[in-house]
């Protein structure tokens, strides 16, 4: 007697194997797409609640939390993300990233930002940033190393004194009454203001990745108005972003 037939069993879609120089890659995109869309659907939107209606921040000893709060609100970048239909995870997360670089800009080393959106108390929400400053830091003196001393102390002076800005002109003034100096213009003509100095003895000392970039820069700006183009091009190498930023810190 013929046994009966097995049940047909739905085969699972068969994976995309690709093999670049020996390396095999199995996707299987059909398996991830519920996934995907479960993750989208558990995206909670901002909705009603808006920067623009104040952010609340808490915790700080030092620094003004309402003149915080109202930087951060007028913040740009951060309203970009704040629309009605915007995810609301990813907000917060750029929200708190915000709030960690403008302490680090006001020289606290290590300072410990959540952000989260709670209940008003008359049926609303409200935005709110909670931030431990932790250690502050104070500028101090410039310690150069692998230079000439006289370049060193060129670089220190540029770097704790006003700066043109880059791609502007010096020209010389003279007056009737007989002084003669020296301005800065643009390439149009037009009088341009100095920079103010990056690091200021005595004054909070900025410690934020961005500010520090700027520093960097200012640095490969002076050795190669020096002459030295190869030391230049050493400040001035793009360093890895992500997760290999991270560990080129570490080492």
């Amino acid at each position: 007697m013929p046994r009966p037939a097995a049940p047909a069993l739905r085969a699972a879609p068969a994976p995309i194997a690709l093999a670049p120089r020996g390396v095999l890659v199995l996707l299987a995109p059909l398996l991830l797409a519920p996934l995907v869309l479960a993750a989208a659907a558990r995206a909670e939107p901002m909705g009603r609640v808006s920067p623009v209606d104040g952010i609340v921040v808490r915790g700080t000893a030092v620094t003004d939390g309402a003149a915080l709060g109202r930087a951060l609100a007028a913040d740009d970048d951060l309203l970009l993300l704040a629309r009605p239909l915007s995810n609301r995870k990813l907000y917060l997360s750029a929200l708190a990233r915000k709030a960690t670089l403008a302490l680090e800009r006001l020289g606290f080393a290590a300072p410990k930002v959540s952000a989260s959106i709670e209940a008003d108390g008359a049926g609303g929400e409200r935005i709110v940033v909670e931030a431990v400053e932790g250690r502050a830091l104070v500028a101090g003196g410039i310690e150069i190393r692998g230079l000439p001393d006289d370049l060193a102390a060129g670089l220190r002076r540029w770097l704790q004194g006003q700066r043109p800005p880059e791609g502007a002109l010096p020209v010389v003034v003279e007056t009737d009454g007989g002084w003669g100096g020296e301005r800065w213009t643009d390439a149009d003509g037009a009088r341009v203001h100095l920079e103010p100095p990056l690091w200021e003895p005595g004054k909070p000392a900025p410690c934020d990745a961005p500010y520090l970039a700027t520093i960097r820069r200012a640095i490969g700006r002076f050795l190669r108005d020096h002459g030295h183009h190869a030391s230049a091009r050493l400040v001035d190498a793009p360093r890895p972003a992500g997760l290999l930023g991270g560990l080129a810190g570490i080492a």
